[in-house]
């Protein structure tokens, strides 16, 4: 039995989903997801540049068949849409903004080969919103456990306040907050 699995981070309050199609197989059961050339192009197209989101091959475009972006006053992002100006696609960035927007960072550790994904957002962007990515099991086996691992790098220069939440579902309709984490601290 195949399944598809959603993966959904949500910021602050809202309860949308936004999914990519990253897939695993037996042969090929982990994946990671850099922003790099070396990520699948079901996933981007070459080093994302932050030009925004395409269903077909534009270098530097995140694949939208495999992203889905919500909470932005300009619109949502579906499955399958492409969304390029304003905020989904900001451009390259190498240090802090103002303007609300998805944006690539290249600031260090990263760079314009190997950059970061970066959100920015604003009084009616973002706030709230979601950004999902899709899993597809493209293997013969169920898929019995699952270790999802990010960096979240935050820049708390606004009086605001925000939360960045972890969900997951089977079908993109009911989602299921993820409460046991482990946060390893440097020392």
């Amino acid at each position: 039995m195949k399944r598809v699995l959603l993966i959904v981070v949500i910021f602050i309050a809202g309860l949308r989903s936004t999914y990519g199609q990253l897939s695993v197989t037996n042969a090929a059961p982990t994946a990671t997801i850099n922003f790099s050339s070396s990520m699948q192009t079901t996933v981007g197209f070459g080093a994302y540049n932050g030009s925004g989101f395409s269903p077909t091959t534009v270098a530097g475009r995140l694949n939208s068949n495999a992203w889905e972006t919500t909470g932005w006053a300009n619109g949502d992002l579906l499955f399958g849409g492409a969304l390029t100006n304003p905020a989904h696609g900001r451009g390259q960035v190498a240090g802090g903004v103002i303007t609300e927007g998805i944006y690539a960072y290249t600031d260090n550790p990263h760079t314009a080969a190997n950059p970061a994904l970066m959100i920015q957002a604003g009084d009616l962007d973002f706030a709230p919103g979601t950004i999902a990515l899709k899993i597809k099991n493209d293997g013969t086996s169920n898929i019995t456990q699952l270790e999802i691992s990010y960096n979240l790098f935050v820049r708390n220069d606004e009086d605001r306040s925000s939360s960045f939440n972890f969900s997951h579902s089977a079908d993109n309709v009911a989602y299921e907050a993820e409460t046991s984490w482990i946060i390893l601290l440097p020392n």
